[in-house]
């Protein structure tokens, strides 16, 4: 596995189920892992039939998107944790003085 990622996972949506029903089981399949590796980096969806590539597009922009949502919902919980309990050293001008 790769090293540490800012999203811990990837979704399928039920909403995926129509169009992924229109694929054969092999397809479904080799799509199914095709998305595990792009989740760790590696976009092996050369290898997949055209069907199966443009279920991969739609998929795969949807995980660059809930993955930058996740960033950006991260940077904001960081800044208000940070407004909330700020650093001792930071309160005490980096351990100087107190």
């Amino acid at each position: 596995m790769s090293s540490a990622k800012t999203v811990k996972g990837f979704s399928l949506y039920p909403s995926y189920r129509e169009f992924l029903a229109l694929l054969s089981d092999t397809d479904r399949g080799q799509l199914l892992m095709c998305l595990f590796d792009y989740y760790d980096g590696v976009n092996s969806s050369s290898a997949l039939s055209p069907q199966a590539q443009m279920a991969f597009t739609f998929i795969s922009t949807r995980m660059e998107q809930d993955k930058g949502r996740a960033a950006h919902r991260s940077q904001i919980n960081r800044e208000n944790a940070a407004k909330r309990w700020p650093r001792q050293s930071e309160e005490e001008g980096d351990g100087e003085g107190g």
